[in-house]
């Protein structure tokens, strides 16, 4: 078997087995390249929102996971944690496997540490590649954008302000929105990208010679299994007991 690393690509190539070519791994999605050809997609990802929050606004983060969650996959560290996980770990990995971060803004998060260090991870991630992550402020009642308390680097996102007007159900339907427009970014399944063919195309000539080696190889078993099995019949010939 053998690995193959450029850049951020990772792949395997084993000539041993049957079907399986090559796994190809960018961004979210993992591409499975058949000996026939095809191709295979899946995504990385596990959730398509993660909400952060300041503890004393978990009431309104559970009003809102109530309300995407049956047309998302949310994670909310009060409906998902279970006893005995190392929460600090499941949340910095949930988040990383998000696609939407979704920033639950009042008085309250300027106090909240954990809260603010979400936000950081979160326009990191934005950051990196806009593609990949989405960081979305959703301002509870009684917030606003220009209070003093709005962490650095939230002010530049286009946000979701809760009114009289627009509740909590008008607000979930703006940010599944936001992840539809995510989603059709996202490579289609089943297609190839250039930089996928020019791997394809490199791995044919690789393949060639690992199939080389492996009639050589299965030659060699068979000179082997033919070389033992005439020593065999050999000895039984020569023994006193036949």
């Amino acid at each position: 078997m053998v690995l193959l690393r450029a850049g951020d690509t990772y792949s395997v190539v084993g000539y041993r087995l049957p079907e399986v070519l090559l796994t190809y791994r960018r961004n979210r999605y993992t591409t499975s390249v058949w000996r026939d050809g095809s191709i295979m997609s899946n995504e990385l990802y596990d959730w398509d929102f993660f909400i952060a929050h300041a503890s004393a606004d978990e009431a309104a983060a559970e009003n809102l996971y109530d309300v995407l969650d049956p047309r998302s996959r949310v994670f909310l560290d009060s409906r998902r944690l279970v006893p005995g996980d190392n929460w600090d770990e499941v949340l910095t990995s949930a988040q990383r496997s998000s696609l939407i971060t979704v920033v639950l803004v009042s008085s309250n998060t300027g106090r909240a540490y954990y809260e603010r260090e979400e936000i950081a991870a979160a326009l990191e991630l934005a950051r990196s590649d806009k593609d990949k992550h989405r960081v979305v402020p959703l301002y509870l009642y009684g917030a606003g954008i220009h209070d003093a308390g709005v962490p650095y680097g939230l002010r530049l996102k286009h946000s979701i302000q809760l009114s009289k007007k627009l509740g909590l159900r008008e607000a979930a339907e703006r940010l599944l929105l936001a992840l539809k427009v995510m989603k059709e970014n996202e490579p289609r399944k089943g297609t190839l990208s250039p930089d996928i063919d020019q791997l394809k195309q490199k791995l044919r000539t690789i393949v060639e010679l690992q199939k080389e080696d492996l009639i050589a190889e299965l030659v060699a078993m068979e000179i082997q299994r033919t070389l033992v099995k005439a020593w065999v019949d050999g000895t039984e010939q020569r023994s006193p007991l036949r």
